[in-house]
């Protein structure tokens, strides 16, 4: 059982646990699969052996099943048949995040219908414009605005949160994310050699001194010390990230050290507001790297998000 690699390229087609077949029921839903296997492949320890984990945390996570009224269980009725029911389960895998089964009974025996992954996020208020279904019903991802940058989400509990899920409404949204890569930002400044910045400059300097010509002018640069840089890949989910670490905490998730780093990940222009999550960051993603509080990160990573209530456990940051 625990030799069976997961690889990236296992998110081809399928993904195999418990004999269970995980896959898309239709082309299109090969990036929301690719997306989640992915995460896990970031998150769990170096040697990447994803369906082991996997079915770790499910024989823990089938304990609970005594205590159905526990906090780690639930019974919903089943999107596709709503005369059927389902159950979800968590296993907390640290602190700070927990893997969420979907499964079904069939002869005693729990079959999976999704596995994702939820976490200790931050609070942050969106317009959300649109939610997809995938294919399976269980799953789904979200698209929501904040002023006029467009956020794209897996939302881990879209199977109970559909409805809240309210189109073209402010909705608070609990944003983590998991890091695919992260590295500290190199160089604290940017050379300005063009453009309207620097033509208004050039023109202030002369102004001042009708005895001096261009070359006079010192190299003009700024700080990009907390500049931030958010821009989504092919797949929606998968963002290139720049930001600055705000603060810095850690555990382990089965063994390896992971960090929780809140993130200042987008700034609007001209305003105070700003956007934060939690990225978790293995140790092996980090490749040596050790964060520290203010430091500017930069990297790749997938982000999840859920509808937030009372019961959520979040982080609030305060930035300036």
């Amino acid at each position: 059982m625990g030799n069976n690699k997961a690889k990236k390229s296992d998110a081809d087609k399928s993904f195999l646990v418990n004999n269970v077949f995980i896959k898309p029921e239709k082309e299109n839903e090969l990036e929301h699969l690719e997306s989640s296997v992915e995460a896990l492949i970031a998150l769990f320890p170096e040697d990447n052996d994803v369906k082991y984990y996997i079915e770790q945390g499910l024989r823990q996570s089938e304990e609970i099943d005594d205590n159905p009224n526990g906090p780690h269980y639930g019974l919903l009725n089943d999107p596709q048949n709503p005369k059927k029911t389902f159950h979800y389960m968590t296993y907390s895998i640290n602190p700070f995040l927990n893997l969420i089964y979907l499964v079904k009974t069939v002869n005693d025996d729990f079959e999976i219908l999704s596995i994702s992954l939820s976490g200790k996020g931050c609070k942050n208020k969106f317009q959300i414009i649109s939610k997809y279904q995938w294919e399976n019903t269980y799953e789904g991802d979200v698209s929501a605005h904040y002023y006029e940058k467009e956020f794209c989400f897996i939302e881990p509990f879209f199977f109970k949160n559909r409805k809240k899920l309210r189109l073209n409404k402010p909705s608070d949204i609990s944003l983590f994310g998991v890091a695919l890569s992260c590295e500290p930002q190199e160089g604290s400044t940017l050379e300005i050699k063009e453009g309207t910045l620097f033509e208004y400059i050039q023109k202030e300097f002369l102004e001042k001194n009708p005895d001096k010509t261009v070359a006079d002018m010192m190299p003009i640069s700024i700080s990009t010390q907390g500049m931030t840089y958010f821009q989504e890949e092919e797949f929606k989910t998968v963002y290139d990230y720049r930001g600055m670490l705000i603060s810095v905490d850690q555990d382990e998730v089965f063994g390896e050290k992971c960090f929780k780093l809140s993130v200042v990940i987008y700034r609007p222009p001209n305003e105070q507001e700003f956007v934060a999550i939690n990225l978790y960051a293995s140790e092996h993603v980090l490749e040596g790297y050790i964060p520290k509080e203010g430091d500017d990160i930069t990297g790749r990573l997938i982000l999840f998000g859920t509808h937030f209530d009372h019961n959520s456990e979040i982080d609030v940051i305060s930035y300036r």
